[in-house]
């Protein structure tokens, strides 16, 4: 591992290999590393996405975790899933891209191009004790059709080459933005912004909800970053966690 500052208070552990950089986030969380820390890694051994999902990592992508410790209600750190999204994004100014509630970040093919994945622990109070965002972004490759539910692409096959330190840097700078708006102004801007990019927004869309697949219309995302769907027979729902998508998942 290697050690070194980054630009933005940020605190850079490096490594050529890793199981994954949440682990070894969460690993340092515990043994009080501070807030501002980001492990990097070159490649990773078992990635994961949600719901234990494999995240494929071969040389050549980022991966990172990025360590927070905040004074606030552990109920709102979920809404720094949607931050980090708007810091992929604005690291990527000629790329378009859309953003699939409440994780992923896709093409505008609609094709996985990173996935956020946030941990937190909270204290007794009922405050956040430290909260690990987790980045995946396919620069050189991505998975093939084949291997995973829903298709993947990467910076490359979009025409847009970019070094993975280069757009490291480039992540944590436009979140440093984002992270002083959010505690400045709270969600609202956030979520404003968000929208701007949200896939299949007013569209019919698959919800799976705990195993249960269920079809609605994608309305909104509310205050707090749920999922704001309107069901077949006209009721309104809001969702905190599941799965969006269209069509079908693909069966293995």
């Amino acid at each position: 591992m290697k050690k070194n500052a980054l630009d933005n208070g940020f605190q850079l552990a490096a490594f050529d290999i890793i199981s994954s950089t949440n682990e070894e986030a969460k690993k340092l969380a515990e043994e009080g590393a501070p807030s501002g820390t980001v492990v990097w890694s070159k490649t990773q051994t078992a990635g994961r996405g949600r719901q234990g999902t494999k995240w494929f990592s071969p040389p050549g992508n980022l991966y990172l975790s990025l360590l927070l410790r905040m004074d606030c209600d552990a109920k709102i750190v979920s809404e720094l899933v949607f931050l980090s999204a708007l810091a992929v994004r604005d690291a990527l100014p000629k790329v378009n891209l859309l953003f699939k509630w409440p994780n992923d970040i896709l093409s505008r093919d609609a094709r996985k191009l990173a996935g956020i994945l946030l941990e937190a622990k909270a204290g007794t109070s009922g405050k956040a004790d430290w909260v690990v965002i987790g980045v995946g972004v396919n620069i050189a490759s991505h998975p093939a059709d084949k291997d995973v539910d829903r298709p993947a692409t990467c910076l490359k096959k979009l025409g847009r080459n970019m070094e993975v330190d280069e757009l490291l840097q480039a992540f944590l700078d436009k979140f440093s933005i984002w992270y002083n708006i959010w505690n400045n102004e709270g969600f609202a801007p956030i979520r404003k912004s968000w929208k701007k990019n949200a896939a299949f927004l007013g569209e019919q869309v698959n919800i799976n909800l705990n195993n249960k697949l269920m079809t609605a219309t994608f309305k909104d995302i509310n205050e707090t970053g749920e999922l704001v769907i309107i069901l077949p027979g006209g009721e309104e729902i809001s969702i905190s966690a599941g799965d969006m998508f269209l069509g079908e998942t693909k069966k293995k």
